[in-house]
């Protein structure tokens, strides 16, 4: 319970549609693991289900240990990869009784399989359609990031 309520303690730079608070990552977890679960069924994907709810549920754990990093970050993308590097080590320290868990994020690190391409691109998807479904605001003018950047 302890890592669940830390994976809610940290913030995105992201938002529902033309709300001010930002989202944590437990709130984009299950976002994403509804739509890759959507957007597979409906388009009758030949996936592995279960692959693709498990790698949608853990693909951001890590974030517990290491922060989410905004891409328009350039401090925090620096140290991104080893900060991610060190919390799967926390997290595979932490998690000794859950081997399933670290191998299934170690698959999803891979891209090796279509599921884990599957779940990573749909992922990067999932804030960018948030965003453009904005009315009153843009979460990427605010953060001054440009057309460009955001593409």
């Amino acid at each position: 319970m302890k890592l669940l309520h830390a994976v809610q303690n940290v913030k995105r730079v992201a938002r529902v549609p033309d709300e001010k608070e930002y989202r944590n990552t437990a709130e984009h977890t299950f976002e994403l693991a509804m739509v890759c679960w959507y957007i597979s069924t409906t388009n009758t994907l030949d996936l592995n289900q279960e692959k693709i709810l498990k790698y949608s549920l853990a693909h951001d754990l890590i974030e517990a240990y290491a922060g989410d990093t905004f891409i328009n970050d350039k401090e925090g993308q620096k140290d991104k990869a080893h900060r991610e590097e060190q919390a799967l080590v926390q997290l595979t320290e932490n998690f000794k009784e859950f081997p399933e868990l670290i191998e299934t994020i170690h698959q999803y690190e891979k891209k090796s399989d279509l599921e884990s391409i599957f779940v990573y691109a749909t992922d990067k998807l999932v804030d960018p359609l948030n965003a453009s479904m904005e009315k009153t605001q843009s979460i990427w003018k605010d953060n001054n990031m440009t057309y460009a950047e955001h593409r």
